[in-house]
């Protein structure tokens, strides 16, 4: 691999430890069988017998340069997509508005910056036009020639490329993969190189989901910058064969409550010449994000999925000691308390009390008197 002759560094060899990793990942997999329909009970019996021999074909097939047709009938292909993203976190050739992938870097960082500048900007009188977009299909949109090409102007050449092109031959862009999202975060790395970060304006992406905005002193200067924003974003949509979901796009007009009626008589948000529905919130990298960045309606859904998890411990508790009760907060009730807590725990007082409520059920579920780690705020 190497951009336009600059050398790059390539990626290693498969290693046997790589191949023993995810052969145990795929074992957990209870649904789990390939094309010879191996269960995947068998993976973890054979597992030390198989990495070396495994890891010698695959290096044997990314050297001889061919994806073999049999197995582009499989849902995971997890090897090539290691030496892929090896290749885009050290070689550093995604867009610094491209989050996925890079080391450092994780769904919080997106949501991160942008909701911080977008308070800012508040606090100090500015309105923020922003639109959440969803697109149709993406994957099976994603045109081979146009990411061989991506793959190119990254500087993926050679041996690796004629790889690529022989694994996409015959196939689509695979789904539910975590290969698929990486052949989609390159596909779009046009789109954001053609909009740089600026004071005012900027386009900020985790894999395939994409939040936009434009800062401006009235509402109706901030649709405006956006609007302009959009016919580009519209036209490169356009270009590269992608289609958005007509029921899942939406605007949104973020700005402090004393400016709300304000921004209700501001125009359109158009992309192109579509306008886009305007929502009080949007659910954003699984944060639920409203107008006001008050983060009432995310808290509600946080205390309702951690009440769930908090019932289903109260069904199954009796006769569990402390140490699995404990194991169980952690699985079914904590992840919904601290997903992305960085970003929505400046919300209001009120909030944050309505969350200590749903620490002390679990406390009281888990069974536990004493005050220890478990007490006491989110």
């Amino acid at each position: 691999m190497g951009q336009h002759g600059t050398p790059h560094t390539a990626p290693p060899d498969v290693q046997p430890t790589a191949v023993h990793r995810i052969l145990t990942v795929m074992a957990k997999k209870k649904k789990l069988s390939g094309p010879n329909g191996v269960p995947h009970q068998l993976l973890n019996t054979i597992n030390h017998a198989v990495v070396i021999p495994l890891s010698h074909l695959v290096n044997k097939c990314l050297r001889v340069v061919v994806f073999p047709e049999i197995l582009k009938v499989a849902t995971i292909i997890p090897i090539p997509n290691e030496q892929l993203v090896f290749y885009l976190k050290r070689n550093n050739v995604l867009s610094s508005q491209q989050y996925a992938f890079r080391n450092g870097h994780s769904s919080e960082s997106p949501l991160l910056k942008v909701t911080e500048k977008w308070k800012s900007a508040m606090d100090t009188g500015y309105v923020i036009a922003a639109p959440f977009l969803d697109l149709k299909k993406a994957f099976d949109s994603v045109h081979h020639g146009k990411l061989l090409n991506a793959l190119t102007q990254m500087g993926v050449l050679g041996k690796e490329h004629r790889w690529f092109h022989s694994y996409l031959a015959g196939r689509g862009v695979p789904q539910g993969t975590v290969l698929g999202s990486v052949f989609f975060t390159i596909y779009v790395n046009s789109m954001l190189t053609q909009q740089p970060t600026t004071e005012q304006s900027s386009l900020e992406c985790f894999a395939d989901d994409t939040a936009a905005y434009f800062i401006a002193r009235t509402a109706a200067a901030a649709v405006n910058g956006l609007n302009n924003m959009l016919r580009t974003v519209r036209d490169w949509f356009e270009d590269h064969l992608l289609a958005l979901n007509a029921k899942k796009r939406a605007g949104m007009l973020l700005c402090t409550t004393q400016r709300r009626k304000s921004c209700k008589s501001a125009g359109p948000i158009l992309l192109g010449t579509e306008e886009l529905n305007k929502v009080d919130q949007v659910r954003y990298l699984g944060v639920t994000i409203d107008r006001h960045l008050k983060w009432t309606a995310h808290i509600n859904n946080v205390r309702r999925n951690a009440f769930a998890g908090i019932a289903a411990i109260n069904r199954v508790k009796d006769g569990l000691p402390e140490a699995e009760l404990v194991g169980l907060y952690h699985a079914f009730v904590e992840p919904h308390l601290t997903c992305s807590s960085p970003v929505w725990a400046a919300t209001l007082r009120k909030n944050r009390e309505r969350l200590e409520v749903v620490q002390r059920q679990a406390i009281r579920a888990m069974g536990i008197r004493r005050v220890n780690k478990y007490d006491g705020p989110v």
